[in-house]
């Protein structure tokens, strides 16, 4: 009749060890792996020693609880690894929008002074509606109200002078922008050069201090301008494109799409969202039928 070995002495501190590690694992699960190794000297003991009955029950729950402390800390792992990662992309979020405020730096002064303007203009506004009236039209006076304006060439080429058009009912002060070539490698240097206008009357124009020599592309046959222009009520984004005129030869014909950003409301406050930015006027291609902008 076969009996049990009578001498284990080896498993019942083995084991104590090992359920050690469980309950610790448990409550901090280790890194990958690690449960693996003890998992490995478990199943080494349970094939070379000889042991009883209810050693190798203890020593099979033991397996079970390292199987699960293991899958545990694989799953911890991927989680801190997501994490990471989700911290990583935030990080390079919060770089690309310190070079887009870069680029809004030349509007700060301008800036500024409408918003002392506002807070001085607010505090004359009357109670009744003939002087709610005339305070808001004082209001849009002062700050620009829904004015903009916008660039449009002068001749075709092929070097090109630019003219400011106020588009609307009220002056246009504090008139700067700025003019990046999009085939010029460099063009993003140019959006930190302003060009100084000044003051354009209602529905009045003004010239910009700088002709333009368009390139076109080789392989669209297209020259883009990118340009940024801001005033007391904020700044548009003009895209002025040129390609060759197929009614004139050696000639370029241009078109141009406006966008405006940083709206504001009757009481000057900034806007911000999806109503902040929008487009406001485009022109097709000015060798092409004669077709009233679209705003």
């Amino acid at each position: 009749m076969e009996t049990e070995p009578g001498n284990h002495w080896f498993h019942t501190p083995w084991q104590i060890i090992v359920t050690s590690f469980c309950t610790y694992w448990y409550w901090h699960p280790p890194a990958p792996n690690k449960a693996v190794l003890v998992l490995t000297g478990v199943t080494v003991v349970m094939a070379l020693l000889d042991m009883s009955t209810g050693h190798k029950a203890v020593y099979l729950l033991l397996v079970i609880c390292l199987m699960f402390i293991e899958n545990r800390a694989i799953n911890k792992d991927r989680g801190d690894a997501a994490a990471a990662e989700s911290q990583r992309r935030l990080a390079e979020n919060k770089q690309f929008q310190t070079i887009a405020d870069g680029i809004t730096a030349s509007i700060q002064a301008s800036q500024g002074q409408f918003e002392a303007t506002m807070q001085q203009a607010g505090k004359i506004l009357g109670t009744t509606q003939q002087v709610g009236k005339l305070a808001q039209k004082n209001l849009e006076s002062v700050t620009g109200g829904d004015s903009y304006a916008y660039a449009v060439p002068q001749g075709g080429g092929p070097v090109i002078a630019l003219v400011l058009h106020n588009w609307g009912n009220n002056i246009l002060s504090g008139v700067s922008m700025t003019i990046a070539s999009m085939e010029d490698p460099n063009w993003g240097n140019e959006l930190f050069n302003p060009v100084t206008i000044g003051t354009i009357a209602p529905h009045g124009f003004a010239s910009v201090p700088k002709l333009i020599s368009p390139r076109l592309d080789t392989k669209s046959g297209i020259g883009s301008f990118w340009m940024f222009i801001s005033a007391q009520n904020g700044m548009v984004d003009e895209m002025l494109q040129f390609r060759q005129s197929r009614k004139s030869p050696n000639t370029l014909a241009y078109s141009f799409t406006v966008t405006r950003h940083f709206q504001f409301d009757r009481l000057g406050k900034p806007i911000f969202g999806s109503k902040s930015v929008k487009r406001v006027m485009t022109r097709g291609w000015s060798d092409e039928p004669a077709i009233k902008p679209q705003q």
